[in-house]
């Protein structure tokens, strides 16, 4: 599973009704970076389908709802994981060699 080899932070939004990432996947990866301390968001929004937060119908009030919950989500995770840029590149530098190998965990 490609998602063990994560160490940075990483938000994951998951779709009630996707066939690419179904929510079961994307259970398995929010427990694999628990499992592996990297710091994360996970959140699948009900009643939508795969690429609703940039696809969705304006008719349709649970497309809207939770395509705007879903950005503004990302505007609050994005904030608060970067809010400290320093703090970012602190954690990598400190959990990857000069090889680029991960020699580490990088919590925040």
């Amino acid at each position: 599973m490609m998602i063990l080899g994560v160490k940075v932070p990483i938000a994951i939004l998951g779709a009630e009704f996707d066939e690419f990432s179904p929510p079961e996947l994307v259970k398995e990866f929010e427990a694999a970076l628990v499992a592996n301390e990297v710091y994360h968001f996970v959140k699948i929004y009900p009643g939508v389908g795969h690429g609703w937060a940039i696809r969705y119908n304006d008719d349709n009030p649970t497309e809207v709802k939770s395509a705007k919950e879903a950005q503004q989500d990302l505007v609050d995770w994005f904030g608060k994981t970067f809010k400290d840029l320093t703090l970012l590149e602190n954690c990598y530098y400190s959990h990857v060699n000069s090889r680029g190998k991960s020699v580490g965990k990088c919590s925040l």
